[in-house]
């Protein structure tokens, strides 16, 4: 019997990464995972503008994992409801730290590229959630426009320290392979990308933004959009008021 090889989708709902996440955190307990940025971390910090920074100022209790502590003076100190720690996020030891706190949102935010196992991390991960929290991820597009012009170009351009590219399939069943459910399917943008370049279904976006839950007992993992609703989107007027990306 042949494969099936075709991965059909419905218009991705397209915005802004930064909104659609600091929406899903906003007073919620969220844990916030490889949470500097590399290379930029100091530049950003000093002016408040690094995506962990934004989500202490809307999250009810705020956790920080990530792998290096060379930069921790530049964040605030612990209190109540805020922590940090250091660790490897495909080390199950690395959650343990964090005790007995259970997240309602655990952000990986261009994290899982870098990983070397990303099969690890989702395995670590599910020990500091319910079947109740979201796992939010962000990665890098392989089905980008620009990835063909670079292509063309005899190019190719990737940080250095990314180990893989994901696709909207590709992604999915990782997650599905590990045991999470796809809740939510939604492609982001940075702003000057021309709606025309990303095709009818905004499949040639920039990134995207998958929500995910644990699949419990014998759930068989669902994917988006066959067994999942789409997420609604947002009018365009509200893109830049309201915490969630409009689309293009």
């Amino acid at each position: 019997m042949p494969l099936d090889n075709d991965h059909r989708y419905p218009p991705l709902r397209l915005g802004r990464r930064e909104p659609y996440i600091l929406n899903l955190c906003k007073g919620k307990r969220v844990l916030d995972l490889g949470f500097m940025d590399v290379g930029l971390t100091q530049e950003k910090a000093q002016v408040g503008s690094l995506l962990h920074q934004m989500i202490n100022r809307v999250a009810a209790v705020h956790v920080g994992i990530d792998l290096d502590s060379s930069l921790r003076h530049l964040l605030p100190p612990d209190s109540d409801r805020y922590k940090l720690f250091f660790g490897n996020v495909e080390d199950p030891a690395t959650f343990a730290q964090v005790g007995e706190i259970r997240f309602d949102v655990v952000v990986a935010a261009e994290l899982i590229e870098h990983v070397n196992n990303p099969g690890l991390f989702l395995s670590a991960v599910r020990t500091v959630m319910t079947p109740a929290t979201t796992l939010l991820l962000t990665v890098p597009n392989a089905l980008r426009f620009q990835n063909l012009i670079y292509a063309h170009q005899g190019l190719e351009k990737v940080n250095p320290d990314h180990n893989y590219w994901f696709s909207p399939a590709t992604i999915q069943t990782l997650l599905n392979k590990n045991g999470f459910h796809v809740n939510a399917l939604a492609g982001y943008i940075f702003g000057p990308e021309r709606p025309e370049h990303l095709g009818p279904h905004g499949l040639a976006c920039p990134g995207l933004i998958v929500e995910g839950s644990i699949v419990q007992g014998s759930e068989r993992p669902r994917r988006w959009p066959s067994q999942c609703a789409a997420p609604q989107p947002q009018p365009q007027a509200q893109a830049e008021s309201q915490p969630v990306g409009a689309p293009v």
